[in-house]
Parts: structure tokens; sequence; C-alpha cells
């Protein structure tokens, strides 16, 4: 007998979302300063506070410059 692809769900994009505890999210700024802005934290408070409501959690919030990145993680703003 072959194999039955139909119930294969740990193929799936849809069934892998659901097993999804953590997101790390990144961005990069033009300019070549990576220092977060206002809109930066406050947009990550948002997506925490929305994750937070399926269980998943934000692990970082990286911004990328063209001198380096800050890491919120590293900072404590998680």
């Amino acid at each position: 007998m072959g194999h039955d692809r139909r119930n294969d769900r740990s193929r799936s994009p849809k069934y892998a979302a659901h097993k999804k505890t953590g997101h790390i999210k990144e961005h990069n700024h033009p300019s070549s300063d990576p220092e977060p802005s206002d809109a930066d934290r406050r947009i990550t408070q948002r997506l925490k506070d929305a994750l937070g409501l399926v269980d998943i959690r934000i692990l970082d919030h990286v911004v990328v410059g063209h001198e380096g990145f800050v890491s919120f993680a590293e900072r404590g703003w998680l």
C-alpha cells in the first residue's frame, strides 16, 4: 500500500502553525542606526500581547542597521 498524504499532517503548513510556541521578529532600518524607535517598541508590545492570547511568546525582536543590530531580548525589553 502507498502512503496516504491526506493524513500526513506533519507536513502541512497549517498543522505546523498550530505547533508554534515562539516567534522571533526582525527587520532592518534603512538608516545606519539600528536603535529601535518608539514605534518598534510599541508594535513589539502589541505583538507580544496578541500572540500571548494564543500562547506564543515573542523570543526576540532584532533591529538591523548598517552599523550592527539591537536585540530586544539582550536589552531585557521582553
